[in-house]
């Protein structure tokens, strides 16, 4: 099963970005692992921005593909539940995962519609770009976990 990342906007501070980087190449060793990212509609008020980057989020997004939007009102998972999801998903046949990070404005009501889950990271508000970067570790942790490799008990 290949895991994708897709996101609004790219990551601007540099040790985050390496970070990204980093965990992208780790996650990739374990199973296919993607960050997709798109342009951002900067300038434009916020419910515009939102439309605008819910069209270039789902031009994105094969049809076929099952989507979890990164969102704060959605589920909470720990790293072993999600390292489950992902192999019953792998298991059950599942070709494409794509977890969708929004812009700083949220999401538009069409990605929130095409999404099959709503997982959230924490009870506490992340930037953009944090939420990025601890997506992509989990991702890697999960791996690691369905693998039986000793990241998440170190």
């Amino acid at each position: 099963m290949r895991t994708v990342v897709l996101a609004v906007g790219r990551v601007k501070d540099g040790h985050i970005a390496a970070l990204c980087a980093d965990f992208l190449k780790r996650a990739s060793r374990l199973a296919p692992t993607e960050l997709v990212e798109v342009k951002d509609a900067k300038g434009r008020d916020p419910a515009e921005a939102r439309r605008v980057e819910g069209e270039r989020l789902l031009a994105r997004i094969d049809p076929r593909a099952r989507v979890v939007l990164l969102d704060e009102g959605g589920r909470d998972l720990t790293s072993v539940q999600l390292a489950e999801e992902l192999r019953e998903r792998a298991d059950g046949g599942c070709k494409e995962l794509v977890f969708v990070v929004g812009g700083p404005w949220g999401h538009a009501e069409a990605v929130r519609a095409r999404a099959n889950a709503t997982l959230r990271l924490g009870a506490v508000t992340l930037t953009h770009e944090l939420a990025r970067l601890v997506l992509l570790e989990q991702v890697y942790r999960a791996w690691t976990i369905q693998r039986g490799l000793p990241y998440h008990h170190v």
